[in-house]
This record gives structure tokens, sequence and C-alpha cells, in this order.
């Protein structure tokens, strides 16, 4: 259960400090061993715990077994090992609007460069057509 293989996401809770946690568990056992293994858990993974959050860990025993089972568990944190993923998914964001940021620096480039071809082009066709008019030599506008 406190397992890096039973997390729901990409995280190993030894990276970080839980700060709250809590054990579900469904079908016969004794309160008394519950609590006697939470507390050893505890203890045992004492580094791993924030202190300054007292009595962090709580847990609660349903009678009814899941169908089809004997006993069943679920279990809930809240640790700082999260943004282990949450830093992760950054890094792919950011490296994603990069290479999107990229092509389109280059487009726009590349449409400047275009409107300014267009506009010498523009530009020498005027100056042409006036050089006609005032019977200048061809050419010589541009």
């Amino acid at each position: 259960m406190w397992d890096a293989k039973n997390m729901m996401c990409a995280t190993d809770p030894r990276r970080g400090h839980y700060l709250t946690a809590s054990a579900m568990f469904r079908g016969k056992m004794s309160t008394k061993e519950m609590d006697e293994q939470m507390i050893n858990v505890q203890n045992k993974n004492s580094s791993y715990f924030v202190k300054w959050i007292p009595h962090n860990v709580k847990s609660t025993i349903y009678d009814g077994p899941p169908t089809g089972l004997k006993m069943a568990s679920t279990f809930i944190r809240n640790s700082t090992s999260i943004q282990e993923m949450f830093r992760r998914n950054m890094n792919d964001l950011v490296s994603e609007y990069q290479q999107y940021q990229d092509p389109q620096l280059t487009r726009t480039v590349m449409m400047k460069r275009r409107n300014s071809m267009t506009c010498d082009i523009v530009l020498c066709y005027y100056v042409e057509l006036e050089c006609l008019e005032l019977g200048c030599e061809q050419g010589n506008g541009c």
C-alpha cells in the first residue's frame, strides 16, 4: 500500500514528505492490530513524514469486504513528491511550446521578407514607369 508501484501517477514517495495520509480498510480485522501496524509504518518511515503536522495518518475500517475478496485497502496520500510529476509536465509543456514557437517565428520572418520583397518589386515597377514617362533608359530605376 505504501509502495511507489501503487501510486496512480509516476511519483516516488521517497522523494518527498507525507503531509497527510488516510488508509481505509474493508473486511474483518482487529482495530488494535490495524492501529499498531499503522504506527509501526509511521515509525519505520518517520523521515518521510513532516514533523510539524502531528497525527497526520488516519485510518478507518469497514467490516463489509468487497465482493469476492476477504479484505481490501485504499490509501490516499498528500505528499510533496507530487511536485515531481508537475515539474515533468511543465518541462514537457515548455518544450512543446518552444517547438511550436520556432516555426511560428520562422514563418513571421519569412512573411516580413516576402512583404519587403513585394514592396521592393512594387517600388521598382513605379520607378520603371516614371522612367518610361520621362523618357529615361529602361533598367536604370532599379
